[in-house]
């Protein structure tokens, strides 16, 4: 539980310090001011002319104007949705972004925790190697065995010391990448357990999640609901624009006031722009049915390769419980029951058999992460 509550608290600093999330804000931001853009009128416009007269007694002409275009108002409700969708398309991005955060930020942490797990092994492993060492010392003093013997069990204990060293590492380089991801922020992680809430038990409730609520999808839907507005924004600008206008012309003493209006005719200024958004609307429909066969796709992989590594993985724990533990060879080497190849031969096979465990281990909980980063993210 403790190990549980601290991943989660990791994650959470993460969440709050990560630099490319804080990028992600400042470009949502942006994204739904630019989505505002263009919903207003055109701006009025106001026009001024002097003129002289010849013959000057003819005087001279002054005239002023101020003008106001309108689109049709329909254009301006269906322009209105349209940004609407654009604005929650801004808080998907985001959220497509926080989803690859967690998903590295997880990765990373599970490389740790085996890194972790594995340090402790190797060390353990190296400190026999070291045992083993010393005992066929006293055993190549007393004439038991050769140096050729001795020479092994110092070529086992260095391939082990070399094995820890290369472990510390890379735990070093997976720590300042997990500084990295919190915004170059020191982290001290240093747990040996996986966190219990990547378990996954209900196959159904976490499909439901991966596949529709996944940012990429709901982009995707509102990407539909996008381009079908469109095509409401490109019907209605097919309709005629109106303007209004005041306007005065004064010369000498005389002077005309009056207003103008008018209405454009719609010939081909937006000619085929309903056709283009309709086809628009098709090709991303048909997107929208390739993604959904290849998230599906997706799943039904990454179900499969947990399933396969989750039972394995108890098949192989089980096994390995009623294997005899390297102490007991360890002791029966020190006995003179066994001889130094036997015990190297053997002790060999075990730890293969270890560490095929713990990698089998770190592979079930990173196909977790894959899995539950949409749920984790939301």
């Amino acid at each position: 539980i403790y190990a549980q509550q601290n991943v989660k608290n990791v994650l959470d600093e993460i969440l709050t310090n990560n630099q490319q999330l804080k990028v992600s804000v400042k470009a949502t931001e942006r994204l739904k001011v630019e989505s505002t853009i263009g919903l207003l009128p055109a701006d009025p416009e106001v026009e001024f002319g002097y003129m002289w007269g010849n013959p000057v007694s003819i005087g001279n002409k002054k005239d002023f104007s101020i003008s106001q275009r309108f689109d049709f108002p329909t254009v301006y409700t269906s322009k209105g949705k349209y940004s609407r969708i654009q604005q929650t398309m801004a808080d998907k991005l985001y959220q497509k972004t926080k989803q690859e955060v967690v998903s590295q930020s997880l990765n990373l942490m599970i490389e740790l925790i085996y890194h972790n797990k594995l340090k402790l092994v190797l060390k353990e492993r190296f400190a026999d190697a070291k045992k083993v060492s010393e005992m066929t010392q006293r055993m190549l003093d007393h004439g038991e065995v050769g140096l050729l013997e001795k020479d092994k069990a110092d070529l086992q204990m260095m391939n082990l010391q070399n094995a820890v060293e290369l472990c510390l590492a890379d735990i070093k380089n997976l720590e300042l990448g997990l500084k990295a991801l919190n915004g170059n922020k020191q982290i001290r992680f240093d747990y040996k357990l996986y966190p219990s809430f990547l378990q996954i038990n209900n196959e159904e409730s976490v499909r439901l999640i991966f596949l529709h609520q996944d940012a990429e999808y709901l982009l995707a839907k509102d990407e539909l609901l996008l381009h079908e507005q469109q095509i409401q924004v490109s019907t209605h600008e097919y309709l005629p624009e109106f303007s209004v206008a005041y306007a005065s012309e004064t010369i000498l003493d005389d002077k005309l006031k009056g207003i103008k209006a008018g209405i454009s005719i719609p010939l081909w200024n937006k000619r085929n722009t309903i056709k283009l958004s309709k086809i628009a609307l098709s090709e991303a429909e048909d997107q929208m049915i390739r993604f959904n066969q290849d998230q599906e796709a997706v799943w039904a992989q990454l179900w499969t390769q947990y399933q396969s590594r989750k039972n394995r993985f108890k098949t192989m724990g089980d096994l390995l419980e009623r294997i005899i533990p390297n102490k007991s060879l360890l002791m029966a080497f020190d006995l003179g029951e066994i001889s130094l190849m036997e015990y190297i031969t053997e002790s060999s096979f075990y730890y293969e058999s270890q560490d095929s465990f713990l990698e089998l281990e770190k592979e079930m909980y990173l196909n977790a992460v894959d899995i539950k980063k949409v749920e984790l993210a939301l």
